[in-house]
């Protein structure tokens, strides 16, 4: 009790040493955070300043094309203007800001505040009706811009729309913004996008003539004109503006080097934040990190896409000057060099320079991945039955394109996905698939092929760049280097807008982290990773607000122009503008039966003629959803109908469809139910006969294009490499979950010191007189007389094993269970990351070595903690490393099992079977209970039973080890060990050992007194867990699919060259399966031996 006393007072200790240290720590970010204010809001202020600078400029220059304008138009006789006046306007006779004119106008003050406000348009009585008199007064006529004497600038958007809308449609088109706006073409672009990002108007940014023809409403310029220019007017950047961006920047990462909390990173926050501060008076240069860029202003009128590139673009003239090799995150650059080449790279990215578009060629992945498709059929079985989820199927993913996949619930969307990527190996799988026109396995180009499934299986525990890092470091060729991984996963993170939390925490349900559309988009960055040149996504908006899905959409689409990637979806229920930024759609019904695939702008034309019409105000994704499942019907137009409609009353089958409605049942819900059947098969079969009637060229975009260059296969890292990986991420996520893994180390090492506690020291003798001895037997010459008083004459030492068996058995079987639900999250916590992994193609086993390894030191560190604290309580006269050794033995099982277990059980019910498995084997099975004692095990009669005690027992070897190492320890007179000299004459087989049936196998070397400890048990206990873990690590290939699929595919009839290629992977994979299962045999049987052996 006392012990137990003490390890609560350290646990008290160490609770309040952590209270004192949070403490302390946010006092001195407190301190430090008020000592650089003063400088950040110097910064602040003086950005405020020039952004006004921006913008004061600009509609100065508006005003001045207006009015030159105006004065045309007037010479030459033209009245539309004759209401409009441009003046400078000030403050009225009472101190207050005059201003005239009808709808809203706007104040930008110095601070760049701005402020709607309403207000007449009545004259004043103290002017005439020509607006003259004081300069600063108010006039009669429609005035749009002013500044007063306090440097504010008044305007009206409100007019201006009227001056610039020529037409009088109230509407302004690119035209008419191109004439007064000043502008150049890029920044006008820039503008009308912004403008219409901003009232909810979205366009295709990478369809310049889509951008040129839309038109901006009256209500959108109005409210968003400020925003719309100031975003357009920072594309161009003087050196005075690069200046002060560098200084905020700086004073931005000196207030973030403090919130990292480590005194270190502070104590240079606070060195650099001084040198910031004096800069003249010091010889500290400041330095700005290139990926500071993504959280200053630039992100207001910068994509984190085009910031990458910017910064990409400073890194590489750094790179010209001298050897920068380090990843963007890690390069510094001085104002001189951030002022020399900032404005030119910024007009560079964002097109002014005239170099975007060879940009952004440069990124692009070859000539695309072309996928084709013919006949593509994927069976299941069902019941015993057969049946077809994608059936018979005919098309084409084009190059560089974004095919949608719809229709209803079972109409086989995803088994589609899973037959083009290649994972359909749980269905049979017939048809021809071509990639770039050339007939071949997707399994040849797994590396090139990015599956996204529809759960975000990614790991909670890590950053998402370090998501993405580890991901690039198992998919990418073997070689690259490290800084290479880290630019591309910089650039993936620009490309899916995350950089803002690529140092936050992925989190989950029970662990708050990043927001569900981006962890959507961490889920899509990980295969991203990969550098595939199609990629597949299982429903990637499922979950989603249309905010989010509308962004992660955007993504794809800029992942598709930038990087050549060919993009597959399934979607669910999108908006419009979701459904329009997809090239093509693929429409399924259910049975996987195709009833559209084409352009997603013709899809609705093509249902138009077949006489579906679509209701004002539904979303043309959910009506064309609607027409595949068959809950809507065709309508008359003019007495007419189209000839399916025609069949479809012929044939009955929409019979009792009311005009214009969804189906609706006449008498039964079966009868309702066998109509929308019927509704789409005719549909399927207008496919197809709308197929075959189309002109060749019209089939070109269904049809295989014409052959050109397969994709370059890679070479991955290699297995020991992918072990090391492994394995670094299994220590930062054992970090990360230290919590976690303290409350378990704490759990098992308090459950042996209590058990141990309340046990007390060891009884290795007891107070027993052998009182029953006669005195002739003592002192006969014949020692066989002694042997059938033994246990009287020794019972002083033989009573006391009874406790420490007892102890041991409470000790083992609690500590088994323990360590055994502790070792089970490794394999049920991850097991969807595992499997994703896996049939991306990581390999299984470095998986399952890394797993051994880190839970090896893991829980030997556990075990360590626990043999301390055991020994030191019960005070055992065995040594410290024997008390260790009998531990490890015992957790090195308990986790084989649990490994085992957790791999062949469901994730739900792991728990219980470990535990159950722990305490029924552990405590029936170990020795020191019935139907399974030591007399029983040693019986040479039962063999079986010693093999499979020795087996499925984690507690069998620990019991028999505590109690033989504390025996060994004893004199002769003990009747445990013998030493002819001093040991009466006894003979040899004849010890206390041969009466407790201990050590039975080992009965000749046990007897030697020693205070080494005895090893025997240990050999059989590691060469069992090993054959466990090698079951283990079958099974778990055999889940993941390594090997199931290469031997499917192998006895497949494919073409002749196919077919070599898979059988050359069947021999591999045999082969390594064959001596996976040798050597589980072979180590099963050496374990047998060895439990048996003498």
């Amino acid at each position: 009790m006392i012990a137990l006393a003490c390890f609560l007072v350290l646990v008290y200790i160490i609770f309040l040493w952590f209270h004192w240290y949070t403490k302390r720590k946010a006092r001195l970010q407190a301190i430090e955070e008020r000592f650089l204010s003063a400088d950040r809001e110097k910064a602040i202020k003086k950005r405020e300043r020039v952004r006004l600078g921006r913008i004061r400029p600009r509609l100065e220059k508006i005003s001045e094309r207006i009015e030159a304008e105006i004065e045309n138009q007037r010479e030459t006789g033209e009245k539309r203007f004759d209401d409009y006046e441009l003046e400078a306007v000030g403050p009225d006779e009472n101190g207050e800001n005059g201003w005239s004119g009808r709808g809203t106008s706007r104040v930008i003050n110095k601070d760049s505040h701005v402020r709607f406000q309403v207000e007449d348009g009545e004259a004043n009585d103290d002017e005439d009706q020509n607006g003259e008199g004081s300069p600063y007064g108010i006039h009669s006529r429609r005035k749009f811009l002013g500044f007063d004497l306090d440097g504010q600038i008044w305007f009206d958007a409100d007019i201006l729309f009227d001056i610039l809308d020529a037409d009088g449609s109230e509407d302004l088109s690119y035209e008419e913004l191109n004439t007064f706006m000043m502008l150049d073409s890029v920044e006008l672009l820039h503008f009308i996008r912004t403008m219409n990002e901003l009232g909810g108007i979205y366009t295709d940014e990478e369809d310049e003539a889509d951008m040129h023809s839309q038109l901006v409403p009256r209500h959108v310029f109005v409210e968003n004109f400020v925003e719309a220019l100031e975003v357009a007017s920072n594309f161009s950047c003087t050196k005075v503006e690069a200046e002060t961006l560098f200084d905020e920047l700086v004073a931005a990462q000196a207030k973030a080097d403090l919130e990292d909390g480590h005194r270190s990173s502070r104590r240079r926050s606070h060195s650099s934040s001084s040198s910031r501060m004096s800069r003249r008076g010091s010889s500290v240069i400041p330095k700005l990190k290139l990926s500071d860029l993504f959280n200053s202003e630039c992100s207001n009128y910068l994509t984190e896409a085009e910031i990458n590139a910017l910064a990409k673009r400073i890194r590489n003239q750094k790179r010209r000057r001298g050897s920068v090799t380090t990843a963007l995150s890690h390069v510094a650059v001085t104002k001189e060099e951030f002022v020399k080449y900032y404005p030119k790279m910024l007009e560079d990215v964002t097109g002014r320079g005239g170099n975007l578009k060879d940009f952004k060629a440069k990124s692009n992945i070859g000539d695309g991945f072309d996928l084709s498709f013919t006949k593509l059929c994927l069976t299941v079985k069902v019941g015993g039955k057969s049946v077809n989820t994608v059936n018979n199927l005919t098309g084409r993913l084009q190059a560089k394109t974004m095919t949608a996949v719809m229709g209803g619930s079972g109409s086989g969307k995803t088994s589609l996905l899973n037959a083009l990527s290649g994972r359909g190996s749980y269905g049979e799988l017939s048809g021809t698939i071509r990639v770039n026109g050339i007939q071949s396995a997707l399994a040849t180009h797994k590396n090139e092929v990015g599956y996204v499934p529809q759960d975000d299986i990614v790991y909670h525990e890590l950053t998402v760049k370090e998501n993405l890092m580890y991901s690039g470091r198992f998919q990418l060729q073997a070689g690259i280097k490290r800084h290479e991984i880290e630019d591309l996963a910089d650039e993936v993170l620009a490309n899916l807008g995350l950089t803002k939390v690529k140092d936050a925490i992925v989190g989950d349900v029970g662990k708050r982290g990043i927001s569900g559309g981006e962890r959507k988009r961490v889920n899509i960055g990980v295969e991203l990773m990969r550098k595939p040149q199609i990629l597949f996504l299982d429903e990637p908006t499922s979950g989603l607000d249309s905010s989010s899905a509308m962004l992660l959409t955007k993504c794809l689409r800029s992942l598709v122009s930038s990087s050549g990637i060919t993009v597959c979806a399934v979607i669910h229920q999108p908006r419009k503008y979701i459904f329009d930024l997809f090239h093509s759609l693929i429409l399924l019904a259910d049975g996987g039966n195709m009833v559209y695939a084409g352009p997603t702008s013709e899809a609705e034309a093509y249902f138009t003629k077949m006489s579906y019409v679509l209701p004002s105000g539904e979303g043309v994704a959910d009506w064309l959803i609607d027409v595949s499942s068959g809950r809507l019907r065709p309508v008359r137009r003019g007495g007419m109908r189209s000839a399916l409609a025609q069949s479809y009353y012929q044939k009955g089958a929409v019979a009792g469809f009311r005009k214009g409605r969804r189906v609706e049942a006449s008498n039964t819900m079966e009868k309702s139910l066998e109509r929308a059947k019927l509704a789409r098969q005719h549909l399927s079969r207008a496919w197809i006969e709308h197929f075959d009637g189309l002109s060749h060229h019209d089939k070109e975009q269904f049809l295989p294009p014409k052959r050109f260059g397969l994709p370059n296969s890679r070479k991955r890292p290699g297995f020991l490499r992918q072990v090391v990986v492994q394995t670094r991420r299994s220590f930062l996520i054992i970090r990360r979950n230290w919590i976690i893994k303290f409350i378990d180390t704490l759990l098992i090492v308090g459950a042996v010191a209590l058990i141990s506690g309340l046990e007390g020291v060891y009884d290795i003798t007891r107070d027993v007189n052998p009182t029953m001895v006669p005195y002739e037997v003592l002192v006969s010459d014949d020692k066989e007389d002694l042997i059938p008083f033994f246990p009287q004459l020794f019972a002083f030492a033989i009573s006391a094993s009874a406790s420490m068996q007892e102890y041991a058995l409470k000790v083992g079987v609690i500590t088994a269970v323990l360590v055994g639900l502790a070792a089970s999250r490794v394999i049920t916590g991850y097991r969807l990351q595992f499997y994703r992994e896996a049939s991306s193609g990581y390999d299984p086993f470095a998986y399952f070595v890394s797993v051994n390894f880190t839970s090896s030191i893991e829980h030997g560190f556990q075990i360590l903690l626990c043999s301390v604290v055991g020994y030191w309580l019960r005070g055992s006269a065995a040594p410290l490393y024997a008390y260790f050794v009998n531990f490890l033995l015992l957790g090195w099982l308990a986790v084989s099992w649990s490994f085992l277990l957790s791999v062949v059980t469901p994730t739900s019910s792991t728990t219980v079977v470990i535990g159950f498995f722990m305490a029924f084997f552990g405590l029936l099975y170990s020795g020191g209970l019935a139907p399974a004692t030591y007399v029983e095990i040693y019986d040479p009669a039962k063999k079986a039973l010693a093999a499979f005690c020795g087996l499925v027992s984690p507690t069998r070897y620990f019991i028999e080890m505590s109690a033989v190492n504390e025996h060994r320890t004893l004199p002769p007179q003990s009747g445990f060990t013998f030493i002819e000299s001093e040991a009466f004459g006894l003979p040899e087989d004849s010890t206390s050992f041969d009466f407790l049936s201990l050590a039975q196998n080992d009965e000749y070397d046990v007897v030697e007194r020693s205070s080494r400890g005895w090893y025997w048990s240990a050999l059989p206990a590691v060469i069992v867990g090993l054959a466990i873990r090698c079951i283990c690590g079958i099974i778990l290939a055999f889940e993941s699919r390594q090997i199931i699929i290469p031997l499917r595919k192998a006895c497949a009839r494919q073409m002749e060259k196919s077919f070599c290629r898979q059988f050359d992977v069947f021999e591999n994979v045999f082969f390594w399966l064959f001596v996976a299962f040798a050597a589980a045999g072979y180590l099963i049987g050496v374990s047998i031996w060895l439990i048996l052996r003498k």
